[in-house]
């Protein structure tokens, strides 16, 4: 019996094969500020990742879950990569090697209007080499490019022979990005999905509370103090009270200049941050939330070893 609603036929009358789903982890890699957290935010479908105008502002291994038609992937949100040899750049550098580990295949951001350095292209290739793994290019930013520059640059990312695919995209509008899941996919081992649709990431928490508040301190400072900020959830606590949520973070500055800056004249500048994070974790949670800000200072902490340790700029795993 044929009909509008019958399934399509292949060869001699049979039905095709179901395509087997796909599972994998994705560790997505790219230099400062190609838009590496936005796409991430456009893939899960949620905003996850902190995205801001500043370089640097992903520090930790951020994971969110992808699901698709044909199959499912945690990706990895690694710091923008960089040539730096400060202490923390170091740590940064290694939280996205970490992201490597373990990972099934790579996903590369460029941006080709971004005007990366030579060096840190150097750094990403380097990464690639050391990885061993199936990778895909998206070219992004291409809602900013003429067909004919967008075509050159696939062509010759292409030819290159470094890529299993390349895909032009655009995280700000989400052109595309059914091709870039597409080619993704096709990369990943033949796997059934472990993680139901409705879970947005399989870490805790925390580690999101920490970035949004991380991002309250982006938009609300200038230049150089937001990198020597560091955010430490202290406690979250689920509670029966009107706030769902109670959560204590404690921000750690290097100089009681810096102290006074995040602070502000009698308050301001952290309750300003407290309530901007705070309605961010309720967008994120779909709960009431009581937020708690203090800060101290641990003096030079971008330098030292063990306050980056204690801080989560070189974890394990």
């Amino acid at each position: 019996m044929s009909g509008r609603g019958a399934p399509p036929r292949g060869p001699r009358g049979k039905a095709p094969e179901p395509v087997a789903p796909r599972y994998g982890v994705v560790a997505c890699l790219g230099v400062t500020n190609v838009g590496k957290s936005t796409l991430i935010n456009r893939l899960i479908g949620q905003k996850l990742a902190i995205v801001s105008p500043k370089p640097q502002t992903t520090s930790r291994r951020l994971r969110g879950i992808v699901n698709a038609p044909g199959g499912q992937f945690v990706i990895v949100d690694t710091p923008g990569l960089h040539s730096s040899d400060k202490a923390i750049n170091r740590g940064l550098l290694a939280e996205a090697r970490r992201g490597i580990a373990g990972a099934d295949a790579i996903l590369a951001v460029i941006d080709p209007s971004g005007g990366a350095k030579p060096e840190e292209q150097d750094v990403l290739r380097d990464l690639l080499r050391e990885a061993r793994l199936p990778a895909v290019l998206a070219v992004n930013k291409l809602d900013l490019l003429s067909a004919v520059a967008l075509d050159a640059i696939l062509r010759r990312e292409r030819s290159a022979g470094t890529w299993d695919g390349v895909v032009g995209v655009s995280a700000r509008t989400g052109g595309n990005l059914d091709a870039l899941v597409a080619s993704v996919l096709a990369v990943l081992p033949v796997g059934a999905p472990r993680h139901s649709e409705e879970i947005l990431s399989d870490q805790p928490e925390r580690e999101f509370f920490a970035e949004m508040i991380r991002e309250q301190i982006f938009n609300a400072l200038h230049q150089e103090l937001p990198y020597s900020v560091a955010v430490v959830i202290d406690e979250v606590a689920e509670t029966m009270d009107p706030h769902r949520y109670r959560i204590r973070a404690t921000l750690y500055v290097e100089r009681d200049s810096q102290k006074g800056i995040l602070i502000g004249a009698g308050g301001s500048g952290l309750r300003r941050i407290g309530e901007r994070a705070r309605m961010a974790i309720e967008e994120l949670t779909g709960a009431p939330v009581h937020l708690g800000l203090w800060v101290k200072v641990r003096r030079n902490w971008t330098r030292d070893e063990r306050s980056l340790r204690e801080f989560g700029f070189h974890r394990e795993g």
